[in-house]
């Protein structure tokens, strides 16, 4: 027995609406927002960024006209065994040249360590030392699988937008700082942020929304040339020679 046409055309329409939504189903996650974080110090500031990568959350108090950026920098998600990092790039977009906060729990006392460190070369040892702008009150804190650094920092008056960056990497023995990943999320972890409204604008190929936008488009085109095209041709085709068919092998073209 077969079904209605209106059965039939009603279906494939609905089979077509939902294709790209199978596949944003499989990408899409639960995001967690910064606006309902609450420190466990007291602390409050005017803004905060969910930033793309890293499970990353930036908090920041700005003042224009001083240049005075108070600033909480957050890695969720991550082990007591790693160090933390994120700076600023006030000459480049990329690494070289980034003025970092850095931060790891020590192996031995379990203490928290916070340090400035200039970001020279690809292959930094991360050593301490003065950064372009001024820092104080630098600070950190391990709670609960999260990390976050604490710090004043006196930017140039009139900043509005700075090149950003945060990383994450394994303490070696010793205490030493690991290298950092060289692929994933960790090639993508830099932004340029507008510290006036907060927009963060990835630096990379707005990397992994655009290669996610491709195969979203890729996979949609291979379903409709694939398998809807060929449907319609084959209704065309070797339904309509049975009268009985007549009009469902049209709508099942359509």
């Amino acid at each position: 027995m077969f079904l209605s046409s209106r059965t039939i055309f009603v279906g494939l329409c609905f089979l077509f609406v939902l294709a790209p939504c199978f596949t944003r189903a499989t990408t899409n996650e639960v995001q967690v927002s910064c606006d309902s974080h609450n420190f466990n110090n007291g602390k409050h500031f005017r803004s905060c960024v969910d930033l793309p990568v890293l499970d990353s959350f930036l908090h920041y108090s700005y003042v224009r006209e001083t240049g005075v950026n108070e600033v909480a920098y957050r890695h969720t998600n991550i082990e007591s065994s790693s160090w933390i990092a994120w700076g600023i790039n006030p000459t480049s977009k990329g690494m070289i040249g980034a003025q970092t906060l850095l931060a790891y729990r020590n192996s031995t006392s379990g203490f928290m360590r916070a340090y400035t460190s200039s970001i020279n070369g690809y292959s930094p040892m991360l050593q301490e030392g003065p950064l372009s702008f001024r820092v104080t009150q630098l600070s950190a804190e391990y709670l609960n699988g999260e990390m976050t650094i604490f710090a004043t920092m006196v930017l140039p008056s009139n900043t509005t937008v700075v090149n950003h960056l945060w990383q994450d990497g394994l303490l070696k023995e010793g205490d030493r700082l690991g290298m950092h990943s060289m692929s994933g999320d960790h090639l993508k972890s830099m932004a340029t942020l507008d510290l006036l409204s907060g927009q963060v604008t990835a630096t990379k190929e707005a990397n992994g929304k655009v290669l996610l936008v491709k195969k979203i488009h890729g996979l949609v085109n291979a379903v409709c040339w694939g398998v809807f095209m060929p449907i319609g041709v084959m209704a065309t085709r070797y339904m309509r020679t049975y009268k009985g068919l007549d009009p469902t092998w049209f709508y099942i073209h359509i």
